[in-house]
């Protein structure tokens, strides 16, 4: 197997900004912090959206490729590789990543498939076995304790 060194962070880049109860603007993110990105934390996504991403950033793969091999348009791929690239830039992503092996079993699964796998609270608690009620508390208790940690 190809190991590939990944570059040190630029320092001048920051990451996207974004306010409590506001949807943050989707700024674009340079090819070399993406390239950090996926080096850094993409270990917690899914193994298919780790391969996607890896493939573009790290092979050099380009999306109409990728869309000709998957057979699906190359719109899908440069949306589903864009929201990628920016779950792996959010803080509360890089939070859980960090923080999720202390945590109960249940909030660590909850945070795992909500902020690390992308997942919906339904879509969750359906994978997880658990009610909405619960993975919604869940989750708001790590939104909680990330934004703790960010103040």
């Amino acid at each position: 197997m190809l190991e590939i060194a990944c570059p040190a962070a630029p320092a001048t880049v920051p990451p996207p900004a974004s306010t409590p109860g506001t949807r943050a603007r989707r700024v674009r993110i340079p090819r070399d912090r993406a390239i950090v990105l996926v080096c850094e934390r993409g270990a917690g996504l899914s193994l298919a959206d780790h391969s996607l991403v890896k493939s573009v950033y790290l092979e050099g793969r380009t999306p109409m490729d990728l869309a000709r091999r998957l057979r699906c348009s190359h719109h899908a791929v440069r949306l589903r590789v864009r929201r990628l690239i920016h779950r792996l830039a959010s803080r509360r992503y890089q939070f859980v990543l960090r923080n999720h092996p202390a945590w109960s079993h249940a909030r660590r699964e909850v945070a795992a498939a909500c902020f690390l796998r992308g997942l919906s609270v339904r879509q969750a608690a359906e994978e997880l076995k658990l009610t909405q009620h619960a993975v919604r508390r869940h989750r708001a208790a790590v939104e909680a304790l990330c934004d703790g940690a960010a103040a």
